[in-house]
């Protein structure tokens, strides 16, 4: 399995709490950090197999305006 840094903003948690319970289908999220500077702003570090089906998960939160943003970038560690 890959390891992966996902950050999100969302400004709804319960529409996060949704997108939380998506990535841990397909995903383990092994750290999880909502900033505290700015409270729309999440940062999780997953192990997935596949960056597709992150990228997929998060694009249809975002066509469906649950969630602002979202990016995915694969880490070495």
């Amino acid at each position: 399995m890959t390891m992966y840094n996902v950050y999100i903003v969302s400004y709804s948690e319960k529409s996060i709490e949704e997108v939380e319970r998506e990535l841990s289908r397909i995903a383990r999220i092994v750290q999880k950090v909502r900033s505290s500077v700015v409270h729309s702003f999440y940062y999780y570090r997953i192990e997935c197999s596949s960056e597709d089906s992150i990228n997929n998960i998060l694009k249809s939160y975002i066509d469906k305006g649950l969630i602002s943003w979202a990016k995915v970038e694969k880490t070495l560690g």
